[in-house]
């Protein structure tokens, strides 16, 4: 939001830019801002609500539910889950990959132009398993076919170890 409020005032446009804090903080600060054109694959992805089940259920999941579903949450989830069919996840995945297609030159660009920090030093994705690593792939060769022109290195095992020495020895890949 910020950047764009900045671009749009630049071209001339006037522009009222709402932060509950100090600018910059919100959004920007808890996403760390992470601009990463190959990580486009939408929520609504199919299997995405099952996967989110599952782990709301299990102990040590990487999401949990703290109280009891509201209704309101129940009729959220049961609107996600309608508009996580396969041809509405891949047009998500069209618009995302068309909105990112430039960001990584954009971003150094505005970097430049308001001196803020910007690290291009990649992003190691690792994977405990063997189906989690293959279905990355093929979310990988979409982003692809829809214009990624990234640089992707696939890791082995040892090679993730090599990079990573701090990360669990089980990993299938990355």
């Amino acid at each position: 939001g910020l950047s764009s409020a900045y671009r749009l005032a630049q071209s001339g446009l006037d522009v009222t830019l709402l932060e509950r804090d100090e600018i910059g903080q919100g959004a920007s600060w808890g996403n760390a801002g992470w601009i990463v054109p190959t990580l486009i694959q939408p929520f609504n992805s199919p299997g995405a609500a099952t996967d989110a089940f599952k782990t709301f259920v299990t102990r040590g999941g990487y999401a949990a539910l703290r109280q009891f579903p509201t209704p309101r949450l129940a009729a959220w989830g049961l609107s996600f889950l309608r508009h996580s069919g396969s041809s509405r996840s891949a047009a998500s995945m069209r618009t995302l990959a068309a909105m990112a297609h430039d960001t990584a030159e954009a971003t150094g660009q505005l970097a430049d132009e308001l001196d803020f920090e910007v690290h291009r030093t990649g992003l190691l994705i690792p994977f405990r398993s063997d189906e989690a690593l293959e279905g990355y792939t093929h979310t990988q060769a979409q982003v692809q076919e829809l214009g990624y022109e990234g640089r992707v290195e696939w890791l082995d095992s040892q090679q993730v170890a090599q990079r990573e020495p701090s990360l669990s020895d089980d990993l299938a890949g990355g």
